[in-house]
């Protein structure tokens, strides 16, 4: 079965930074399946985003039905959102494979990614593996994606807000408003 997601959706739902180190936002991805159309769904989603625009992007997501996601982009988030506006309109291939993952402090280990070269982009769906990330950016450890080094912003109110919300982070089984 494959997935389009409309319009980069997920990508492109934060375009701009703001003074804030981490950004947190709910919003609806709608999923539209090629070879059926009465098959589309869609599903509520909790966002947080790293901001500062010299560093690499990492993005935490959070939902009932994919639970937490990790997503890194390796490019600053200035230079992403030029190449964002550029790759619109083209199609992006995905591939997934194994690429090391390397945590301050512990034993490097092989996730499965799914990358989108032309953006930069490793994404886990793996909870345990997105789990270490979120984990790492709370101790404020740095990483290895690839032989991309990856130094998380400092987490602030935007970043816990995230955490409180989501089901996965806070605990409650739920991911909603006020996290439950």
């Amino acid at each position: 079965m494959k997935y389009v997601f409309s319009g980069l959706t997920a990508l492109m739902a934060f375009s701009t930074a703001n003074a804030a180190e981490w950004e947190t936002k709910s919003f609806t991805q709608k999923v539209e399946i090629r070879e059926n159309a009465a098959n589309d769904f869609s599903y509520d989603v909790l966002l947080t985003r790293s901001t500062d625009e010299n560093r690499p992007e990492i993005r935490f997501s959070c939902s009932q039905e994919k639970g937490l996601v990790a997503t890194i982009i390796t490019r600053p988030v200035a230079e992403q959102n030029a190449r964002l506006r550029s790759v619109r309109e083209q199609s992006i291939n995905y591939r997934t494979k194994s690429y090391t993952l390397r945590i301050d402090g512990r034993e490097p280990f092989f996730p499965v990614w799914t990358r989108v070269k032309e953006l930069q982009l490793y994404q886990t769906r793996d909870f345990s593996t997105a789990a270490k990330i979120f984990n790492a950016v709370v101790q404020g450890k740095g990483f290895e994606i690839s032989r991309h080094r990856i130094d998380p912003s400092p987490i602030d109110d935007g970043f816990r807000e995230f955490a409180s919300k989501c089901h996965k982070t806070n605990g409650s089984g739920k991911t909603g408003p006020d996290g439950s």
